[in-house]
Protein backbone atom coordinates (compact mmCIF):
# COMPACT_ATOMS: atom_id res chain seq x y z
CA UNK A 1 0.00 0.00 0.00
CA UNK A 2 1.53 3.70 -1.04
CA UNK A 3 2.80 5.53 2.44
CA UNK A 4 0.31 8.18 2.67
CA UNK A 5 -0.68 8.87 6.08
CA UNK A 6 1.34 11.69 7.54
CA UNK A 7 0.82 11.85 11.69
CA UNK A 8 1.51 15.07 13.31
CA UNK A 9 1.84 16.20 16.43
CA UNK A 10 -0.38 19.00 17.84
CA UNK A 11 1.75 21.57 19.90
CA UNK A 12 0.32 22.61 23.57
CA UNK A 13 -1.10 26.18 22.28
CA UNK A 14 0.02 28.53 24.53
CA UNK A 15 -2.20 30.81 23.41
CA UNK A 16 -4.88 27.96 25.21
CA UNK A 17 -7.63 29.42 22.63
CA UNK A 18 -10.34 27.82 24.51
CA UNK A 19 -11.54 30.38 25.37
CA UNK A 20 -9.38 31.14 29.42
CA UNK A 21 -8.98 34.76 28.28
CA UNK A 22 -6.02 34.24 30.20
CA UNK A 23 -3.87 37.27 29.68
CA UNK A 24 -6.67 39.48 31.64
CA UNK A 25 -4.55 40.36 34.44
CA UNK A 26 -5.21 43.15 37.08
CA UNK A 27 -3.25 42.76 39.79
CA UNK A 28 -1.15 39.70 39.84
CA UNK A 29 2.37 39.70 40.59
CA UNK A 30 5.22 38.26 38.54
CA UNK A 31 6.04 35.90 41.53
CA UNK A 32 2.63 34.18 41.32
CA UNK A 33 2.48 33.35 37.93
CA UNK A 34 6.06 31.21 38.47
CA UNK A 35 4.09 29.25 40.30
CA UNK A 36 0.57 28.84 38.03
CA UNK A 37 2.12 27.17 35.07
CA UNK A 38 0.92 23.55 35.65
CA UNK A 39 -2.54 23.73 34.38
CA UNK A 40 -3.06 21.27 31.29
CA UNK A 41 -2.37 22.04 28.09
CA UNK A 42 -5.70 23.01 25.85
CA UNK A 43 -6.12 21.27 22.02
CA UNK A 44 -7.28 23.39 19.53
CA UNK A 45 -8.34 23.07 15.88
CA UNK A 46 -5.01 22.59 14.21
CA UNK A 47 -3.93 23.01 10.33
CA UNK A 48 -3.49 20.36 8.52
CA UNK A 49 -1.16 17.59 9.51
CA UNK A 50 2.69 17.88 8.73
CA UNK A 51 4.62 15.01 7.55
CA UNK A 52 5.34 12.56 9.94
CA UNK A 53 7.51 12.98 12.81
CA UNK A 54 7.14 17.33 12.69
CA UNK A 55 5.37 19.69 14.60
CA UNK A 56 3.11 22.18 13.69
CA UNK A 57 4.99 25.20 12.08
CA UNK A 58 3.98 27.86 14.59
CA UNK A 59 3.09 27.25 18.18
CA UNK A 60 1.33 30.05 20.19
CA UNK A 61 1.41 30.07 23.80
CA UNK A 62 -0.90 29.36 27.00
CA UNK A 63 -1.41 32.17 29.09
CA UNK A 64 -1.15 32.95 33.19
CA UNK A 65 -4.97 32.27 34.29
CA UNK A 66 -7.07 34.79 35.65
CA UNK A 67 -7.05 36.08 38.82
CA UNK A 68 -9.78 35.31 41.14
CA UNK A 69 -9.44 38.70 42.20
CA UNK A 70 -11.37 39.89 39.13
CA UNK A 71 -15.11 40.84 39.02
CA UNK A 72 -17.29 37.46 37.57
CA UNK A 73 -19.98 39.48 36.52
CA UNK A 74 -20.62 42.25 34.46
CA UNK A 75 -21.78 45.13 37.17
CA UNK A 76 -24.27 47.46 35.99
CA UNK A 77 -23.50 51.13 35.24
CA UNK A 78 -21.97 53.29 37.10
CA UNK A 79 -23.33 56.85 37.52
CA UNK A 80 -19.09 57.97 38.05
CA UNK A 81 -16.07 55.43 37.82
CA UNK A 82 -12.39 55.89 38.29
CA UNK A 83 -10.02 54.49 36.50
CA UNK A 84 -9.63 51.08 38.96
CA UNK A 85 -13.37 50.86 38.72
CA UNK A 86 -13.11 50.82 35.09
CA UNK A 87 -10.16 48.55 34.89
CA UNK A 88 -12.36 45.81 37.23
CA UNK A 89 -15.40 46.48 34.84
CA UNK A 90 -13.59 45.66 31.66
CA UNK A 91 -11.64 42.06 33.00
CA UNK A 92 -15.07 41.23 33.79
CA UNK A 93 -16.08 41.93 30.50
CA UNK A 94 -13.31 40.53 29.32
CA UNK A 95 -14.53 37.23 30.96
CA UNK A 96 -17.73 37.64 29.80
CA UNK A 97 -16.27 37.51 26.32
CA UNK A 98 -17.28 41.03 25.78
CA UNK A 99 -14.42 41.99 24.31
CA UNK A 100 -15.22 45.47 22.69
CA UNK A 101 -16.76 46.62 25.84
CA UNK A 102 -13.64 45.46 28.35
CA UNK A 103 -11.50 47.69 25.47
CA UNK A 104 -14.59 50.70 26.14
CA UNK A 105 -13.84 50.28 29.82
CA UNK A 106 -9.85 50.33 29.15
CA UNK A 107 -10.04 53.55 26.98
CA UNK A 108 -12.06 55.34 29.90
CA UNK A 109 -9.25 54.42 32.56
CA UNK A 110 -6.68 55.72 30.20
CA UNK A 111 -8.52 59.03 29.36
CA UNK A 112 -8.87 59.25 33.41
CA UNK A 113 -5.17 58.50 33.83
CA UNK A 114 -2.51 57.68 30.44
CA UNK A 115 -0.04 56.58 32.50
CA UNK A 116 -1.72 53.10 34.02
CA UNK A 117 0.33 50.17 32.88
CA UNK A 118 -2.07 48.13 33.88
CA UNK A 119 -4.92 49.40 31.75
CA UNK A 120 -2.30 49.55 28.34
CA UNK A 121 -1.49 45.75 29.36
CA UNK A 122 -4.65 44.76 29.91
CA UNK A 123 -6.37 46.23 27.01
CA UNK A 124 -3.26 44.22 25.04
CA UNK A 125 -4.20 40.91 26.37
CA UNK A 126 -7.84 41.61 24.56
CA UNK A 127 -6.29 42.64 21.35
CA UNK A 128 -4.28 39.45 21.39
CA UNK A 129 -7.21 37.18 21.78
CA UNK A 130 -8.99 39.24 19.27
CA UNK A 131 -5.87 38.38 17.14
CA UNK A 132 -5.35 42.29 16.36
CA UNK A 133 -1.16 41.56 17.15
CA UNK A 134 -0.04 45.12 16.33
CA UNK A 135 -2.76 46.91 18.66
CA UNK A 136 -1.72 44.26 21.09
CA UNK A 137 2.15 45.12 20.52
CA UNK A 138 1.67 48.83 20.86
CA UNK A 139 -0.09 48.64 24.04
CA UNK A 140 2.22 46.19 25.92
CA UNK A 141 5.37 48.82 24.65
CA UNK A 142 3.54 51.47 26.14
CA UNK A 143 2.38 49.59 29.47
CA UNK A 144 6.42 48.66 29.20
CA UNK A 145 7.78 52.38 28.59
CA UNK A 146 5.75 53.05 32.13
CA UNK A 147 6.99 50.42 33.96
CA UNK A 148 10.20 48.34 32.00
CA UNK A 149 10.57 46.02 35.00
CA UNK A 150 7.29 44.24 34.37
CA UNK A 151 8.26 40.42 33.40
CA UNK A 152 4.34 39.88 32.49
CA UNK A 153 4.12 42.18 29.77
CA UNK A 154 7.23 40.85 28.15
CA UNK A 155 6.06 37.50 28.37
CA UNK A 156 2.45 38.71 27.00
CA UNK A 157 4.46 40.53 24.18
CA UNK A 158 6.57 37.68 23.68
CA UNK A 159 3.29 35.52 23.03
CA UNK A 160 2.21 38.03 19.94
CA UNK A 161 5.74 37.82 18.69
CA UNK A 162 5.61 34.44 18.44
CA UNK A 163 1.62 33.82 17.20
CA UNK A 164 2.91 36.03 14.43
CA UNK A 165 5.85 34.00 13.87
CA UNK A 166 8.66 36.40 14.59
CA UNK A 167 10.57 34.25 16.84
CA UNK A 168 13.69 36.08 17.77
CA UNK A 169 11.79 38.94 18.84
CA UNK A 170 9.97 36.80 21.14
CA UNK A 171 12.73 34.75 22.73
CA UNK A 172 14.23 38.43 23.09
CA UNK A 173 10.89 38.88 25.11
CA UNK A 174 11.37 35.78 27.23
CA UNK A 175 14.96 36.64 27.96
CA UNK A 176 13.54 39.89 29.53
CA UNK A 177 11.20 38.20 31.64
CA UNK A 178 13.78 35.46 32.63
CA UNK A 179 16.37 38.45 33.67
CA UNK A 180 13.43 40.09 35.82
CA UNK A 181 12.11 36.72 37.57
CA UNK A 182 14.42 33.78 36.96
CA UNK A 183 11.57 31.43 38.20
CA UNK A 184 9.06 32.25 36.00
CA UNK A 185 8.54 28.78 34.79
CA UNK A 186 5.80 29.65 32.17
CA UNK A 187 8.29 31.76 29.94
CA UNK A 188 11.02 28.76 30.05
CA UNK A 189 8.25 26.34 28.94
CA UNK A 190 6.88 28.81 26.44
CA UNK A 191 10.76 29.51 24.83
CA UNK A 192 11.05 25.92 24.93
CA UNK A 193 8.13 25.71 22.60
CA UNK A 194 9.14 28.40 20.43
CA UNK A 195 13.14 26.70 20.15
CA UNK A 196 11.15 23.80 19.28
CA UNK A 197 9.55 25.34 16.01
CA UNK A 198 12.81 26.39 15.35
CA UNK A 199 14.17 22.57 15.45
CA UNK A 200 16.33 23.65 18.20
CA UNK A 201 15.66 20.99 20.28
CA UNK A 202 18.42 20.85 22.71
CA UNK A 203 17.60 23.89 23.42
CA UNK A 204 13.99 23.47 23.85
CA UNK A 205 14.60 20.55 26.36
CA UNK A 206 17.18 22.52 28.54
CA UNK A 207 14.34 25.27 28.86
CA UNK A 208 11.58 22.39 29.47
CA UNK A 209 14.13 20.87 32.06
CA UNK A 210 14.15 23.77 33.66
CA UNK A 211 10.65 24.70 34.47
CA UNK A 212 10.30 21.18 35.60
CA UNK A 213 12.77 22.11 38.34
CA UNK A 214 10.68 25.17 39.36
CA UNK A 215 7.18 23.39 38.73
CA UNK A 216 7.85 19.14 39.39
CA UNK A 217 4.25 18.93 38.45
CA UNK A 218 3.88 21.26 35.42
CA UNK A 219 2.22 18.40 33.18
CA UNK A 220 3.00 20.99 29.68
CA UNK A 221 6.24 21.18 30.59
CA UNK A 222 6.52 17.38 30.01
CA UNK A 223 4.23 17.39 26.65
CA UNK A 224 6.27 20.03 25.31
CA UNK A 225 9.43 18.44 26.32
CA UNK A 226 8.22 14.98 25.03
CA UNK A 227 6.70 16.69 21.07
CA UNK A 228 11.20 17.97 21.64
CA UNK A 229 11.72 14.00 22.55
CA UNK A 230 9.91 12.80 19.28
CA UNK A 231 11.48 15.21 16.85
CA UNK A 232 14.73 13.97 17.60
CA UNK A 233 13.60 10.29 17.26
CA UNK A 234 13.62 9.40 20.67
CA UNK A 235 10.56 7.77 21.23
CA UNK A 236 11.00 5.82 24.47
CA UNK A 237 11.99 9.56 26.12
CA UNK A 238 8.99 10.72 24.75
CA UNK A 239 6.63 8.30 26.01
CA UNK A 240 7.98 8.56 29.56
CA UNK A 241 7.45 12.28 29.25
CA UNK A 242 3.18 11.67 28.36
CA UNK A 243 3.36 9.23 30.38
CA UNK A 244 4.22 11.48 33.00
CA UNK A 245 1.99 14.23 31.90
CA UNK A 246 -1.02 11.78 32.32
CA UNK A 247 -0.33 10.55 35.96
CA UNK A 248 -0.58 14.67 37.00
CA UNK A 249 -3.65 15.31 34.37
CA UNK A 250 -5.36 12.05 33.45
CA UNK A 251 -7.85 13.71 31.13
CA UNK A 252 -5.61 15.75 28.89
CA UNK A 253 -6.65 14.96 25.33
CA UNK A 254 -3.67 16.23 24.14
CA UNK A 255 -1.27 14.17 25.75
CA UNK A 256 -3.08 10.75 24.60
CA UNK A 257 -3.19 12.61 20.88
CA UNK A 258 1.13 13.31 21.18
CA UNK A 259 2.12 9.69 22.59
CA UNK A 260 -0.65 7.65 19.94
CA UNK A 261 1.63 9.57 17.56
CA UNK A 262 4.85 8.22 18.90
CA UNK A 263 3.54 4.65 18.61
CA UNK A 264 2.16 5.16 15.03
CA UNK A 265 6.01 6.44 14.34
CA UNK A 266 7.05 3.01 16.03
CA UNK A 267 4.71 0.95 14.53
CA UNK A 268 3.03 0.18 17.32
CA UNK A 269 -0.83 0.23 15.75
CA UNK A 270 -2.99 -1.14 18.12
CA UNK A 271 -1.20 1.40 21.26
CA UNK A 272 -1.98 3.97 19.17
CA UNK A 273 -5.60 3.38 18.18
CA UNK A 274 -6.15 3.10 22.02
CA UNK A 275 -4.39 6.69 23.02
CA UNK A 276 -6.83 7.55 20.38
CA UNK A 277 -9.59 6.20 21.12
CA UNK A 278 -9.21 8.04 24.85
CA UNK A 279 -8.22 11.16 23.16
CA UNK A 280 -11.85 11.09 21.39
CA UNK A 281 -13.33 10.27 24.71
CA UNK A 282 -12.37 13.33 26.39
CA UNK A 283 -12.76 15.11 23.28
CA UNK A 284 -14.96 14.01 20.62
CA UNK A 285 -14.41 16.82 18.18
CA UNK A 286 -10.58 15.92 18.11
CA UNK A 287 -10.63 15.88 14.47
CA UNK A 288 -7.06 15.23 14.40
CA UNK A 289 -7.24 12.63 16.72
CA UNK A 290 -9.84 11.09 13.95
CA UNK A 291 -7.28 11.51 11.65
CA UNK A 292 -4.32 9.96 12.82
CA UNK A 293 -6.84 6.83 13.99
CA UNK A 294 -8.11 6.58 10.34
CA UNK A 295 -4.14 6.34 9.36
CA UNK A 296 -3.22 3.58 12.24
CA UNK A 297 -6.17 1.29 10.85
CA UNK A 298 -5.14 2.19 7.48
CA UNK A 299 -1.88 0.90 8.18
CA UNK A 300 -3.12 -2.37 9.64
CA UNK A 301 -5.64 -2.72 6.55
CA UNK A 302 -8.42 -2.01 8.59
CA UNK A 303 -9.50 -0.14 5.72
CA UNK A 304 -13.61 0.10 6.87
CA UNK A 305 -12.69 1.48 10.20
CA UNK A 306 -10.32 3.88 8.74
CA UNK A 307 -13.14 5.41 6.00
CA UNK A 308 -14.94 5.50 9.32
CA UNK A 309 -12.76 7.72 10.71
CA UNK A 310 -11.68 10.11 7.93
CA UNK A 311 -15.54 10.17 7.43
CA UNK A 312 -15.86 11.97 10.84
CA UNK A 313 -12.93 14.26 10.53
CA UNK A 314 -15.01 15.07 7.16
CA UNK A 315 -17.81 15.89 9.58
CA UNK A 316 -16.04 18.55 11.67
CA UNK A 317 -13.65 20.12 9.03
CA UNK A 318 -15.79 19.36 5.66
CA UNK A 319 -12.83 21.36 3.88
CA UNK A 320 -9.99 19.21 5.32
CA UNK A 321 -7.82 18.16 1.56
CA UNK A 322 -5.59 15.87 3.06
CA UNK A 323 -8.59 13.74 4.92
CA UNK A 324 -9.70 14.18 1.22
CA UNK A 325 -6.82 12.70 -0.32
CA UNK A 326 -6.19 9.64 2.27
CA UNK A 327 -10.03 8.71 2.15
CA UNK A 328 -9.08 8.51 -1.34
CA UNK A 329 -6.28 6.28 -1.17
CA UNK A 330 -7.85 3.68 1.26
CA UNK A 331 -10.53 3.33 -1.50
CA UNK A 332 -8.45 2.75 -3.96
CA UNK A 333 -6.87 -0.08 -2.07
CA UNK A 334 -10.85 -1.54 -1.56
CA UNK A 335 -11.27 -1.49 -5.11
CA UNK A 336 -13.49 1.45 -5.07
CA UNK A 337 -12.09 3.47 -8.26
CA UNK A 338 -14.77 5.58 -8.91
CA UNK A 339 -14.81 6.52 -4.93
CA UNK A 340 -11.06 7.17 -4.97
CA UNK A 341 -11.48 9.44 -7.86
CA UNK A 342 -14.32 11.79 -5.97
CA UNK A 343 -12.01 12.13 -3.18
CA UNK A 344 -9.22 12.86 -4.94
CA UNK A 345 -11.11 15.51 -7.12
CA UNK A 346 -12.30 16.84 -4.15
CA UNK A 347 -9.12 16.99 -2.80
CA UNK A 348 -7.38 18.73 -5.83
CA UNK A 349 -10.44 21.35 -5.37
CA UNK A 350 -9.65 22.21 -1.82
CA UNK A 351 -6.08 22.79 -2.88
CA UNK A 352 -4.20 19.39 -2.39
CA UNK A 353 -0.98 18.84 -4.34
CA UNK A 354 0.77 15.64 -4.01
Amino acid sequence: MRQFWQNSFNVPRLERVGFLLAMFLIAVTVTACGGADTAAPVTTTAAPPAPTGTLEPTATLTPVPIPTSTLGTTPPPMPTLDAEAYIERGNANAQEGLLDEAIADYDAALRINPDYAKAYINRGNVYRFKGEYDLAIADYDAGLRINPDDALAYYNRGVVYSNKGEFDQAIADFDAALRITPDFALVYVSRGVVYTSLGEYDRAIDDFDAALRITPDNAMAYVSRGLAYASQGEHDRAIADFDAALRITPDDALAYYNRGVVYSNKGEFDQAIADYGVALRINPDFALAYGSRGLAYASQGEYDQAIADFDAVLRITPDDALTYYNRGLVRQEMGDSQGAEEDFRKARELGYRE
